[in-house]
């Protein structure tokens, strides 16, 4: 019997016995990032596909009776779910995590060859970036303590955080509780401040990914015209509360002096807010 590289799988391909085969489907999968399941077993035949019910990879392997081996019969595919286009991205994905979904569907129908649906583009790519770079929720986790530490070992550093009650369905997770808004300066920035023009302009902008927001910021300008960031915050959204959240905490911890010019977008949401601070 011939004896094929790790993840070799072809029409016509041979084996000694049941178990040969299982290991050779095994280690494909383990190659190609794969994972299939068992639809059919018994003792002259072997049907498996893909997890993914919309993968269209599919093999069946039957025994020979008269020349006493297993032989592959149909071998359908490739793979197109998501986790085989994950590995092929991975590359891309690191270099710039911003890479648009029509160059990732541009790069699978070369590398593989076949089109891949805007979807699954989307999903390779959500999966690739949260095997470079971690998962959302773990990284919401860590905020605490990531604000603490640097608390303690960048001198100057001020945060505050928010958060609120967290639910399952309807009912309240009284264990947890969720991220609502940060607002957060260095000393740099607040010593910097004092020798700028007594201007501050704000505005925000939209972050995307799996949980959306808003980035907020204040800049102020020195006397040779620089630019200078001064505060920064996360919020859920241009609601008044939110912007007063960073007003309040701008004035409390940055802009301590009267007789400032604020200019901003007028958005009412700011104009509301400041009224109310």
């Amino acid at each position: 019997m011939v004896v094929y590289p790790p993840g070799t799988l072809f029409v016509g391909q041979r084996f000694q016995t049941k178990e040969q085969v299982q290991d050779s489907i095994n280690r494909f999968h383990f190659v190609n990032y794969c994972t299939y399941k068992v639809k059919h077993s018994n003792t002259t035949r072997l049907l498996m596909e893909c997890v993914h019910h919309d993968c269209a990879w599919r093999c069946r392997a039957i025994l020979r009776t008269r020349e006493q081996h297993w032989e592959i019969m149909i071998l359908e595919g490739p793979h197109t779910c998501v986790y085989p286009l994950i590995h092929t991205i991975h590359e891309i994905i690191e270099a710039d995590p911003s890479t648009p979904i029509s160059t990732i569907i541009a790069h699978i129908k070369l590398t593989m060859g076949y089109t891949i649906s805007y979807k699954k583009g989307w999903l390779a790519k959500q999966h690739a970036i949260e095997n470079i770079f971690g998962n959302w929720e773990e990284f919401y986790n860590k905020l605490p303590g990531m604000l603490q530490a640097m608390q303690m070992y960048v001198p100057g550093f001020i945060w505050k955080f928010n958060t609120q009650p967290a639910y399952q369905g309807d009912l309240l997770d009284k264990g947890s509780v969720r991220f609502k808004r940060l607002f957060w300066t260095f000393k740099p920035c607040i010593d910097g401040f004092a020798f700028c023009k007594p201007i501050v302009q704000v505005d925000g902008t939209f972050l995307y990914g799996k949980y959306k927001g808003m980035l907020l910021v204040a800049v102020a300008q020195d006397g040779r015209n620089n630019i200078i960031p001064i505060a920064f915050a996360v919020v859920e959204s241009e609601t008044t509360d939110a912007w007063f959240f960073f007003l309040m905490n701008l004035g409390r911890y940055v802009t301590l002096q009267d007789g400032l010019c604020l200019i901003s977008d007028l958005h009412e949401a700011i104009r509301s807010a400041y009224s109310r601070n």
